[in-house]
């Protein structure tokens, strides 16, 4: 765990640092909640390619299921804008 967490203090770091260089870039802000999005993406990517290689899964298959997953998401922000907005017939692209 040790490495994972000298990484992830990596990933820190460099966001830290681009804060400093453009301080104005709302992409890191605030950095600690930027750090878990990127090491959360880190770890779905390691988990991924850890199962494809033990034959749990497919590229494709993980390919179709992420995708799934986005679509989904994508569904449950369109209603919750829908709602914020008296239920008007709101579409996403």
């Amino acid at each position: 765990m040790s490495e994972y967490e000298r990484h992830a203090h990596r990933v820190q770091t460099a966001i830290a640092a681009r804060m400093g260089l453009d301080p104005e870039n709302n992409d890191t802000k605030p950095k600690h909640l930027r750090v878990g999005i990127d090491m959360s993406k880190s770890d779905m990517c390691g988990l991924a390619r850890l199962l494809i290689a033990k034959g749990v899964f497919t590229e494709a298959e993980y390919i179709a299921a992420i995708t799934q997953a986005a679509a989904d998401e994508a569904d449950m922000h369109e209603r919750e804008l829908q709602s914020l907005l008296n239920n008007r017939n709101v579409r996403t692209k």
